[in-house]
């Protein structure tokens, strides 16, 4: 059983994220917003299984990192809800596809701030998600103001 239930875990989660964008389109009468709200109180909802763990774990971190826990989650949220606006914006594609590169976005940036090298395998690895998305994507590219504009918000 204690092997079952990581697996299981992340299959489901493999397969909420594979669903998020398109339900998120179904859901256009709503705003971007109350949807972001929706998704992450959902997930609040099912972290209640783990939480008195992690809030064990949180309460023991020093306080400076509790706040780098905290900052973390502001701009995750910051990140649904800009990332869900871009669905109002642009094609589920080119939305997908942009916010898919954020390894690449992870590697430059652990580079630049922090002086962390990212090995060839790695490298290849980034490359090959980066020109896989464009793939999926296909001729979907729109360039439309409004569809720029969303294009530039799922942007990591």
């Amino acid at each position: 059983w204690s092997n079952l239930l990581p697996r299981f875990a992340l299959l489901t989660a493999v397969v909420a994220v594979s669903f998020a964008a398109p339900f998120i389109r179904l859901s256009a009468p709503a705003s971007a917003l109350t949807v972001a709200s929706g998704r992450v109180g959902l997930a609040a909802l099912l972290l209640n299984f783990v939480a008195p763990y992690a809030l064990r774990r949180f309460w023991a971190l020093p306080p400076r990192e509790r706040w780098l826990v905290v900052a973390g989650g502001v701009c995750l949220g910051a990140h649904f809800g800009v990332w869900i606006t871009s669905l109002y914006f642009t094609s589920t594609a080119s939305s997908v596809t942009l916010v898919a590169v954020q390894p690449l976005f992870a590697a430059l940036l652990g580079w630049w701030l922090l002086g962390d090298a990212v090995g060839v395998r790695e490298g290849v690895g980034i490359g090959i998600a980066v020109v896989g998305t464009a793939v999926i994507a296909g001729t979907d590219w729109s360039v439309s103001g409004r569809a720029l504009a969303g294009d530039g918000m799922a942007l990591p």
